[in-house]
This record gives C-alpha cells, structure tokens and sequence, in this order.
C-alpha cells in the first residue's frame, strides 16, 4: 500500500517494534495504537507517512472485510494521527506541517475507502481537512461527533496534598473526600495482576447492573499482560484494613504521559468508603514520582462521570470521531 504525493507519502508498517518505537516518540504517546492492542483486531492496517525521507507520522485503520471500509476498533479506543514530537520547530512550522499531514491522509482515506470511521484522541487538533472536504457542493462530507475528556498537570500536586495547589484546584466535594479517605486506613500498593483486575472488573458490572463480556475482558487480560511485560502500563490497588484489595486503576505509563484506561471495585465498596479518590490521590503522586508529567483521565461524556472527574481540576480537552457514510 504505497502513494506518493507531492513530499509525502504512505507505507504499510509491518514491524511492530518499529511501529511502537516510533508511537512512543509521538506527542503524548497513546497506549490504544501500541501493537498490542490493534494486533487483536481481525484487520488493522499500520501505516507510516513520510515527509520526503523522513518518518514524521502513523496512522492505524482498522479494515472491513471487503476492503472498502474504515471500521471501528473492538479492542482500540482511538485511531489518531499521531505525529512524532518537534521541539526544536517555531508554531507555526508545527501547525502549518500538522494541516498538510492531516490533509494528505483526508486525500488518502477518501481516495481509497467508501465509508469511514476515525476516533482521534485529543492531540489531533487540526480537523479543517475534514471539515472543508467535498468544497463547494459537499456531496461527501464528513460528520463530527465532538468528544471531552480532562487533563491533569503533575506539576500541581505533592505529598503535602492539603497545602498542595492540586488540592486547591479540586471542587469542594472533592476536597472533602480526600480529607475522609485520609482518615480511613486504607494501603496503597502497586500490584499487577490481570486476575485481580478481571474479579474486580467482573463485581463492578455487577454493581451497575450491567452486561458483563467476559471473553471481551479476557482479551483485555491477555493484551495488559504482554503491556505489563514491557513496563508500558502501571496498576495501583487499595487494601483494607483486612488486607484485602477493594479497588484498582490501571494506568499507561509512556515516555512522559499517562491515561486511566481501566477501574475497577470491589462490591463491598460504596459511595462512603472513599478508597477510589485515595486510590487516585496516591496514583497521581507515584506516577509523578516516575517522571510522569501529565495523565488523562480519558472520558468525560456522561453527567455522573463528568462532575466527578472535573472536580479533580483538570483541564478540559476536546476529540473527535468523524465518520463519512
């Protein structure tokens, strides 16, 4: 699969070291396009695009069957462009390149596929290819589904967390929480285990009185195991004052940059426990511990989730899911 256009161009990635190499070098790399995860798709294209010689972008896709579609992930969260880090280039030489990239793979895609699905994650900023495609008639357009999610600096909390500028930041109810988990005698630990993780994620359905996949979790097992073999995801747990685990979150943990991809709790844990704004509290200091700048809370789209995640003084952050039928 090779196109070339002007100074860029498009070709199939088929090493997944080199692939995850180059992800890992990207602006806030996601954990969601590692191979890990799009290798368990039933048809995932990796692709690099090139500025002249140079490596400067990825993009996976997942395919139909008919080879006509861009299709959603069952596994993947998001498919975004992601762009390797430039540092030492002026603003404008960054968001004149990011336009040209983004344009040239809008080009690609429509060029190649009768219906398309993309979800971006939020460092895909740039979205006027789509926005302006099929210009002046627009029998083609694509439709965009505005997404939020939080962001929260590392830079703002310490072990003094009730001095901290994090605490102060955080909404009043958040603020009250934290002072209760304090007093309880709850113990903080990492620990990883994909069994301890599917218990809890299996009681946490139950407690919303929702459907529970089980092979789908299974999968999600299998893939955070072989990520935990290569230091690529941190998991923090909650015991109590019985030394058992209550509840965990599983963190991606990439260069600089972090996301809560999974929670999970224990049925005996209720809204008055407070063991989850411990478990965060404690998460967000050991991850700034190792080197971790910024995390994100990946999700903020409905009522209950929102209010609660922004109470921890995050800044808000829009993405995308386009689709073109």
């Amino acid at each position: 699969m090779n196109i070339n256009k002007n100074k860029y161009s498009i070709k199939t990635c088929k090493n997944d070291k080199d692939w995850d190499n180059f992800i890992k070098k990207t602006f806030k790399p996601n954990v969601f396009i590692l191979s890990d995860y799009l290798n368990v798709e039933e048809n995932i294209k990796k692709l690099f695009i090139y500025k002249k010689e140079e490596l400067i972008a990825a993009f996976p896709m997942n395919i139909s069957k008919n080879n006509k579609e861009i299709i959603e992930n069952k596994f993947a969260l998001y498919t975004p462009i992601k762009i390797i880090e430039r540092s030492n280039s002026t603003i404008s030489k960054i968001n004149n390149e990011n336009y040209e990239i983004n344009n040239f793979l809008c080009d690609y895609i429509t060029n190649n596929f009768e219906k398309i699905l993309l979800k971006f994650d939020y460092t895909v900023e740039d979205l006027r290819p789509f926005l302006w495609f099929g210009y002046p008639d627009y029998k083609k357009k694509f439709d965009i589904e505005l997404r939020y999610t939080s962001e929260l600096n590392l830079d703002k909390i310490n072990v003094d967390i009730f001095k901290s500028l994090f605490f102060k930041n955080c909404s009043n109810t958040i603020r009250q929480q934290i002072r209760y988990s304090y007093e309880k005698n709850f113990k903080f630990v990492e620990l990883y285990s994909s069994k301890i993780f599917f218990d809890l994620i299996t009681q946490t359905f139950d407690i919303q009185n929702s459907y529970f996949d089980s092979s789908f979790y299974k999968k999600i097992c299998e893939i955070l195991d072989k990520l935990n073999k290569k230091n690529l995801i941190k998991m923090y747990c909650i015991k109590d004052h019985s030394d058992q685990i209550i509840c965990c979150n599983i963190y991606s943990f990439i260069k600089n940059h972090s996301a809560l991809i999974y929670s999970a709790r224990s049925k005996i844990v209720d809204n008055k426990n407070y063991s989850g704004i411990f478990l965060l509290i404690k998460s967000f200091l050991e991850l700034k511990n190792n080197k971790i700048q910024t995390i994100d809370l990946e999700g903020i789209n409905s009522p209950k989730r929102s209010f609660y995640k922004l109470g921890l003084g995050g800044n808000l952050q829009k993405y995308f899911n386009i689709k073109m039928l």
